[in-house]
């Protein structure tokens, strides 16, 4: 009974070990990680009672505010998740876990290419890049780059070429993303113009690249005064970044 109890005891810690450090493993696996951050909003409404939010998306007033103020930051790329419909040879397909980016997000993100430039695969206002399942799925087998398909999603149709294929993402990773479109968040969001300019709407999320050799921890310590320079009163519910 001693033996089986110790076993049993033995077999549980292995088993909580390696859970431990596989939630301790998301995204350790991108390179220069240590310099890739997300920018959250944590919001505490002003009404008495109100509780903390803290929230893994953040404002666009935000990210451009912090753009500004901080040098120490090489890139920072805006992200909305979406779900998007492409029509191809006029037949539509779903393609859920899509990211639009206003920007070079694989100069942020450096997952492995199979196809294509990952530094200018999203230079071009109308290009999107495929993961490789899901390049298979639209294009068959072989090489799309150079492909074209409509786009459908929001108010937008259009028409996009594919420029680069990445590698299909491991469970292990917090970026859901079978495909990557550019986009202008200033035309997307042209019929709510306040998700551009409201520290109250939350639409989508900041990714930030440091320069080399910058501690984040000097960051997130001078982001309390930063706020208070920053925030409108309106727009001020006892928020953090």
């Amino acid at each position: 009974i001693n033996i089986a109890g110790l076993a049993l005891g033995i077999a549980a810690c292995l088993l909580i070990l390696g859970f431990v450090r596989y939630e301790f493993s998301y995204d350790s696996w991108l390179p220069n990680v240590d310099r890739t951050f997300e920018l959250q909003d944590f919001y505490q409404p002003t009404e008495s009672g109100g509780q903390e939010m803290k929230l893994q998306v953040t404002s666009y007033a935000a990210g451009v505010a912090l753009k500004k103020d901080f040098p120490q930051i090489e890139r920072a790329i805006y992200v909305k998740g979406t779900g998007a419909v492409v029509l191809k040879d006029g037949q539509p397909s779903t393609v859920q876990d899509t990211l639009l980016a206003d920007g070079p997000l694989f100069s942020v993100v450096e997952v492995p290419f199979i196809h294509g430039d990952p530094a200018h695969a999203l230079d071009d206002p109308h290009s999107m890049a495929l993961s490789e399942t899901q390049a298979r799925i639209l294009f068959g087998n072989g090489n799309p780059v150079g492909r074209t398909a409509t786009l459908m999603f929001g108010d937008v149709t259009a028409d996009y070429r594919v420029t680069g294929v990445y590698k299909d993402m491991p469970r292990n990773t917090s970026l859901a993303m079978n495909m990557v479109v550019r986009f202008d968040p200033q035309a997307f969001f042209a019929k709510s113009p306040f998700v551009l300019t409201s520290w109250n709407s939350q639409a989508g999320n900041y990714l930030v690249r440091l320069k080399p050799g910058v501690d984040v921890n000097t960051i997130n310590a001078a982001l309390p005064a930063w706020e208070k320079r920053n925030i409108p009163d309106e727009d001020n519910g006892t928020r953090k970044q």
